[in-house]
């Protein structure tokens, strides 16, 4: 203190640690029972995060896709679930686009999570783009696992990948994420 050896005492006190947390929707596909069950999960996987105390950053893939950011100092669950009431089945951004988006980011994600309804060329390079930037990603595609296709084996597996049924998701059942 000051007053005891008449020196300043300067305190640095280290900033508050964020855990902010990439979910990128994946608006495309036309089984409208998948597309439901997949806004489901995003906005249970937003409810849940943000009371594990992180900071939820939703990007809706879409050409006009918006964003927002959850949290105790930014936008609260209600206008995260607004946002998802108004997305409309529609062909998701080019994958550079996304990560055009991505890394504008204010806090650097701690780790992504990839919410689509199939494993095809542009969820791989979104995926492939996360993890070059060191953000680990998490897939979930929410679809009949009968119908998605045979993935290419040279491609090899995205780095956490986890097929889901959208009767499953829908039905309420807890999930293990």
């Amino acid at each position: 203190s000051w007053a005891r050896t008449g020196r300043p005492v300067v305190r640095e006190y280290a900033p508050e640690a964020i855990t902010a947390v990439g979910i990128i929707f994946d608006p495309s596909g036309d089984d409208d029972d998948a597309f439901d069950a997949r806004l489901s999960l995003t906005a249970g996987i937003l409810g849940l995060l943000l009371k594990q105390g992180a900071v939820p950053e939703l990007i809706v893939a879409a050409p006009q896709g918006r964003e927002l950011t959850v949290g105790s100092r930014h936008a609260g669950l209600e206008p995260a679930l607004e946002l998802l009431a108004c997305v409309d089945p529609s062909a998701p951004q080019h994958p550079d686009a996304v990560a055009a988006r991505v890394a504008k980011r204010e806090n650097p994600w701690s780790r992504a999570l990839l919410i689509t309804g199939s494993l095809e060329t542009w969820q791989r390079d979104v995926s492939d783009y996360l993890v070059r930037t060191n953000v680990p990603c998490g897939t979930y595609v929410v679809a009949d696992p009968r119908k998605l296709p045979e993935t290419d084996p040279a491609a090899g597996p995205a780095v956490h990948e986890r097929v889901l049924s959208h009767q499953r998701v829908l039905s309420g059942e807890g999930l293990w994420l």
